[in-house]
C-alpha cells in the first residue's frame, strides 16, 4: 500500500458517497456456474433511493487499478455487498468508512480485518432476506433481498454520523510542538480561517476523524 500511494496526492471528498454493485458478477470468468451470487436482487430500487441521497453507483470491473485506488482514497462512505470488491479497502483513506452488506457475520471477517489493520471505520448491515443459491454447497453464495425502507434509514444514519464527526486537527509548525485540538465537521472552514491569522510557520494541516 505505501509503495503504491507513495508520491500520490488524492483530494478526499467528505461528500462523496459510493455504492459498489456486484451486478453482472455472474458473467466474470471465475464464476463457472454463471449464476448470480451474493447479489442484491432488488438492487434497482435500492440504487434509485441511494442516488437521491447523492450516491455514485460504481461497478469496480469498469475501473482500472489506479481508479480503484483513487476511489477508495477519496470517498467518505463506501457501501457494498460483501465480496472481493471490498478487498480494495486496504487502499482507503483513514477518513473513509466502509459499510458491508452480508447475511453471515463470519463472512465479514476479511473486510473487518482489513479495516482494523489500517484503522479505518467499519460497519455492517445484515438485516437481509437470504435467497438460496443451489449451484454449490457454499453457504456464502446466497443472494439477498433488502427491506428498502430499513436499509435507507440505516444509510441516512451513517451519512448523519459522517457529517457530525469530531476531528483531530493537527498543525505541523516545524520548529514548534504540534498543536492539536478538536473541531466538528462544520467548524473546519472556520478553523482554517483562524489558522491564517496565526503567526506560525505552518508546514502542514491535517484532519483525522475521531470515530
Amino acid at each position: 500500500k505505501n509503495t503504491i500511494l507513495k508520491n500520490k496526492k488524492y483530494n478526499f471528498d467528505e461528500n462523496k458517497f459510493v455504492y459498489i454493485t456486484r451486478q453482472n458478477s455472474e458473467l466474470l470468468s471465475n464464476n463457472i456456474h454463471k449464476e448470480k451470487r451474493r447479489q442484491i436482487l432488488n438492487e434497482e430500487e435500492i440504487i434509485e433511493s441511494l442516488k437521491l441521497l447523492g450516491f455514485d453507483i460504481i461497478n469496480l470491473v469498469d475501473l482500472s487499478f489506479e481508479k480503484k485506488v483513487e476511489l477508495f482514497q477519496t470517498s467518505a462512505l463506501i457501501v457494498s455487498p460483501e465480496g472481493s470488491n471490498l478487498s480494495c479497502s486496504v487502499f482507503a483513506s483513514e477518513r473513509t468508512k466502509i459499510i458491508s452488506i452480508s447475511y453471515i457475520l463470519s463472512f465479514l471477517e476479511h473486510t473487518k480485518h482489513i479495516t482494523e489493520t489500517i484503522k479505518i471505520p467499519f460497519e455492517f448491515y445484515n438485516k437481509v432476506k437470504r435467497i438460496s443459491v443451489k449451484v454449490d454447497e457454499c453457504s456464502m453464495s446466497d443472494n439477498m433481498i433488502l427491506d428498502k425502507s430499513d436499509f435507507i434509514r440505516f444509510i441516512k444514519q451513517q451519512i448523519k454520523m459522517a457529517n457530525n464527526l469530531t476531528y483531530y486537527l493537527t498543525i505541523d509548525v516545524g520548529t514548534k510542538n504540534l498543536a492539536v485540538c478538536l473541531c466538528s465537521h462544520n467548524d473546519k472552514l472556520n478553523v482554517f480561517e483562524k489558522i491564517n491569522i496565526i503567526e506560525w510557520n505552518i508546514i502542514d494541516v491535517s484532519f483525522k476523524p475521531l470515530y
